[in-house]
């Protein structure tokens, strides 16, 4: 395409990019309707795909080869995340546990062998799922105020609290709970990473809120009332959970970023075609200059966010600290994402309002990302410290 792609990807990444563009065209695109108008993916259609992607080893892309998959690095991710980003995000789920947001993640290096057998290796075959719950009513953005608590008890840790917006909740065998650990140290080390299980007394799904989109995936509010966990579910030696969560948002920053150029992309796709075809006063539309900018301000936003989420991502998976770059891609991305699809939605008139075509259902979708995983504002703020503290 006139478009430039990526062309210094390794061999194995454009090989899976053509892969994954095919799939999506071919067996999800076509349930994108059916999807939002049932509110879930048809449950025996679904069980069909995940089967078949798991046999072509595009499912839970980020686990390791041995366990059948990918084994991709962020950079991986993002080119992954790009053609999964055409996608609503209902259906983009059906990937796995790997390319939304703070889900964006590998087997934990110091998980220990039990918490390995019992929660991330059948995870990473797709046979569990999972979640991440931080967020609270009171407690977003500053995850600092969290209320949540686990109170060491024995060999026990008994858990009080609630989260909210947690995605996939309701589908997951087990959550990744941030609770306060030590009280008097709080952020500084007294916050920890804790595995409950579904199921575990104490521990339920309240309620699953209703979004504006994101129609086939939940988000759930959960509560935790005298839950007792293990304290072998505790992840790694305890107090580092903000450290955990703060690397799940920069990993999901950059992979959010890289799945908004998907958004554009499939928006300017359409746009261009359409402008090329459709005829007003004798002239197609592409022949107007105001849709001529349009265009031109899609390809040229593509172009950077693209350039800017693999340039970081190849920094991340060479150790370098990206946090205020991650920062940049997902503030960028997800305005770039919603840009595209107003612009789509006006260049093509009535229909572009209508459910008959995806511009509305992306815009609805990609809203959110304007909030999820860091709000914009933190984003800006997030850039200038990194800036004012040279």
């Amino acid at each position: 395409m006139w478009l430039p792609d990526e062309t210094d990807l390794p061999e194995e990444l454009k090989m899976l990019q053509t892969l994954l563009r095919k799939f999506i065209k071919d067996e999800l695109m076509p349930l994108e309707s059916q999807t939002e108008a049932r509110g879930e993916a048809p449950p025996d259609i679904k069980k069909q795909l995940q089967g078949k992607m798991k046999e072509l080893g595009i499912r839970n892309m980020w686990a390791p080869a041995e366990y059948g998959c990918a084994g991709l690095h962020v950079l991986g991710k993002c080119v992954a995340g790009e053609e999964i980003g055409r996608l609503s995000i209902a259906l983009g789920w059906l990937f796995g546990d790997c390319l939304w947001g703070s889900v964006a993640r590998e087997i934990p290096p110091d998980a220990t062998e039990d918490q390995k057998q019992r929660f991330f290796i059948p995870l990473a075959r797709g046979d569990k799922q999972m979640c991440v719950a931080f967020t609270e009513p009171n407690a977003g953005t500053d995850l600092n105020v969290i209320e949540t608590t686990a109170v060491k008890k024995g060999t026990n840790y008994v858990i009080n609290g609630s989260k909210i917006f947690i995605t996939n909740a309701d589908r997951a065998d087990f959550t990744i709970v941030l609770a306060i650990t030590d009280k008097q140290k709080r952020s500084h080390g007294g916050l920890s990473s804790i595995i409950v299980e579904k199921g575990t007394p104490g521990f339920k799904v309240a309620r699953n809120l209703e979004f504006m989109g994101h129609r086939g995936v939940n988000a759930c509010e959960l509560v935790f009332e005298d839950c007792v966990v293990p304290v072998a579910n505790l992840l790694g030696q305890g107090g580092d959970g903000l450290r955990r969560t703060a690397k799940l948002l920069t990993h999901g920053r950059l992979v959010i970023g890289a799945a908004a150029v998907g958004v554009a992309m499939r928006c300017l796709e359409a746009s261009a075609q359409y402008a090329k075809q459709r005829v007003t006063f004798g002239q197609t539309i592409g022949s107007r200059q105001g849709v001529q900018w349009m265009l031109a301000d899609m390809a040229m936003d593509i172009y950077a966010v693209r350039s800017m989420a693999y340039a970081a991502a190849r920094e991340y998976d060479q150790g370098i600290d990206v946090r205020h770059k991650a920062s940049m891609v997902k503030l960028y991305g997800t305005e770039m994402a919603l840009r595209a699809a107003d612009m789509a939605m006006q260049i093509h008139g009535g229909m572009g309002y209508s459910k008959d075509l995806p511009f509305e259902m992306l815009y609805r979708d990609w809203r959110m990302t304007k909030v999820g995983e860091g709000p914009s504002e933190l984003m800006k703020h997030l850039v200038a410290r990194a800036i004012l503290a040279d």
